[in-house]
């Protein structure tokens, strides 16, 4: 499931570019206050430490649209009257937690910005068809494909190939197999219930045929890149619409989980349609 949470900004100051990384922590804060054992075990429990997380984030978009400004020391984008975001999850607690912090907290701080909390809405889960084509949800969603390979990192674009390395399709499918198997270690319930939409079984998941296919941006451009740090890496991520042919229950974990790499950090939401 996802949520579009709509925020309004509570004071004149500037957000650095490299906002993800905070705003995930913030989200993390916000899980923990409302439900303090919850928030614990999903930041540093068993399950969920240094594994993947299975929720899923946006950027902030803005009407007015963000504007890059200079603000003192800091250059940094400065946020038009409405703000929101998507954030979902396979796991329905995951979603639900941080509902109810925000609507009782009313507020979000992000690098020490403050947002109000507007309201949180329900994102109605759209039909999924055979192939169903997604896009990078939000004015400034990007995707972000890591391949690591002999303690070195590499950022994978959607026409990289043909130097040895996986290209992003194929990590793309491989992660949403990834999801779909770690599922069963969190909620196997919620596994079962995706499975037996296609009748089918863990093992099946393995091998089942998943097609990602990377569609233009524009009619003469295919896809848009940018730069973006991440702790202490700097990391390239791109935007794409992308069809994917796969089962409905691989197609739900990359609505409500993501796509690619850093799902937790801000990276890879998914909406239905090529363009807005």
């Amino acid at each position: 499931m996802q949520i579009e949470i709509h925020l309004s900004p509570s004071d004149d100051r500037v957000c650095p570019f490299n906002y993800h990384y905070a705003l995930s922590a913030a989200f993390y804060q916000a899980i923990t206050s409302q439900s303090p054992d919850f928030g614990r075990a999903l930041h540093d429990g068993d399950k969920f430490k240094s594994r993947l997380k299975l929720f899923v984030f946006s950027p902030f978009s803005s009407l007015p649209r963000p504007e890059v400004v200079k603000q003192g020391e800091l250059t940094g984008l400065k946020f038009g009257g409405h703000v929101w975001l998507r954030f979902g999850s396979i796991v329905p607690e995951i979603v639900f937690t941080l509902g109810e912090a925000l609507m009782n907290s009313k507020k979000i701080c992000v690098c020490g910005k403050e947002f109000s909390v507007d309201r949180v809405e329900m994102v109605p889960s759209p039909q999924f068809a055979a192939s169903t084509v997604f896009r990078p949800f939000g004015q400034n969603g990007m995707i972000l494909c890591r391949y690591a390979k002999e303690q070195r990192e590499f950022c994978r674009l959607p026409d990289d190939g043909g130097d040895g390395l996986p290209g992003c399709a194929e990590l793309i499918a491989a992660n949403l197999r990834h999801k779909l198997l770690r599922l069963g270690e969190i909620r196997s319930d919620i596994q079962a219930n995706l499975l037996s939409i296609g009748n089918l079984t863990p093992e099946d998941v393995k091998q089942i045929p998943i097609g990602v296919e990377f569609l233009p941006l524009t009619p003469d451009r295919p896809y848009r890149s940018a730069c973006f740090a991440l702790k202490n890496l700097t990391v390239r991520a791109f935007r794409a619409p992308l069809r994917l042919t796969a089962p409905e229950a691989v197609q739900r974990i990359a609505f409500e989980t993501g796509v690619g790499s850093a799902n937790s950090q801000g990276f890879g939401l998914l909406t239905v349609g090529k363009q807005e």
